[in-house]
């Protein structure tokens, strides 16, 4: 079985046709013959690569070594180049840790004062990502954490949403926006440092790089993708932030640790007093925090 590594899809031979001229393609595995192939040995390093479907050769179209040129099966042809191939192994490259998980606001290069953010403070899929001036609020701070597998995820704060690329566009300008969880390459990022305290961001769907539009450090420019500029619209800082996150706490005394807040006997009715008590393992200490807006949380008896 032959798997491409960005996409983990099998070589496939389209609906396992059995004529020359018959189009390879990716699919999911099928546990068919048209995705097994055998891999012959002619010499000199080269292999033929014969599908198990039809007993047809993968096949260069025409002969041409030329980019775009189609991949397709046809019948063994004795010393044909366009049926020999060769294998060279690649090593994985796994990107580096380069920053601690943690919550941060993005700082541009351009002027410190200006800040990734989600305007509008959308919740929506869709909400779209530019820079601002810091007014310190939630939709302007970022959940960053590494995958262990090179890729870091970068997620909005008061929406829960990661950073996309639009429709996992691989040209220059593509816009960046917030989306809900797909797991695909549009929502992983390779954080790069770029020196004196500055890094790149780099999507993994298409290696361009998250961008100022026109380079401009103004409220409302907009954050896309471009190809490597090595200038200060590409290089960011991420500057570490304190803000709670939404989820279940127990709130503690600064001066008696050992006390915590309670709901008085467990009342489950409205106006049960609120006291301070000695922390226990009990669902009547425990509080949710939830966002209300970009500055003011609720706290929620659990």
């Amino acid at each position: 079985e032959i798997s491409a590594v960005h996409s983990g899809k099998l070589l496939d031979v389209q609906n396992e046709g059995k004529t020359n001229g018959t189009n390879i393609q990716q699919c999911e595995s099928t546990n068919c013959d048209a995705q097994r192939w055998i891999i012959q040995d002619t010499g000199n390093g080269y292999y033929n690569i014969i599908s198990i479907c039809n007993e047809l050769y993968l096949d260069v179209h025409w002969g041409l070594a030329t980019n775009g040129s189609n991949i397709q099966v046809c019948e063994g042809t004795k010393n044909n180049n366009a049926q020999k191939f060769s294998f060279k192994k690649v090593e994985k490259q796994v990107n580096k840790k380069t920053i601690e998980d943690g919550v941060y606001q993005i700082q541009s290069a351009l002027n410190s004062k200006y800040v990734l953010e989600v305007a509008d403070s959308s919740n929506s899929n869709g909400g779209n990502v530019q820079i601002w001036q810091n007014k310190n609020i939630m939709s302007q701070k970022f959940q960053v954490k590494y995958n262990n597998i090179g890729y870091y995820e970068i997620t909005a704060i008061h929406s829960g949403k990661l950073l996309d690329v639009q429709n996992e566009g691989k040209t220059n300008g593509t816009n960046i926006q917030q989306c809900e969880s797909t797991s695909s390459d549009a929502q992983r990022w390779i954080i790069q440092d770029a020196g004196n305290g500055y890094y790149n961001i780099v999507s993994k769907c298409n290696d361009l790089y998250l961008d100022v539009h026109w380079s401009w450090a103004t409220n409302g420019s907009n954050i896309q993708v471009c190809e490597k500029a090595n200038n200060d619209a590409q290089k960011f800082k991420f500057v570490n932030t304190k803000v709670l996150q939404e989820k279940t706490y127990k709130i503690s005394m600064k001066k008696n640790s050992d006390k915590v807040l309670d709901i008085a006997y467990g009342a489950w009715y409205n106006n049960a007093n609120v006291q301070i008590c000695f922390e226990d393992n009990v669902k009547q200490q425990m509080f949710d925090i939830k966002y209300v807006d970009d500055t003011y949380f609720k706290i929620v008896a659990f």
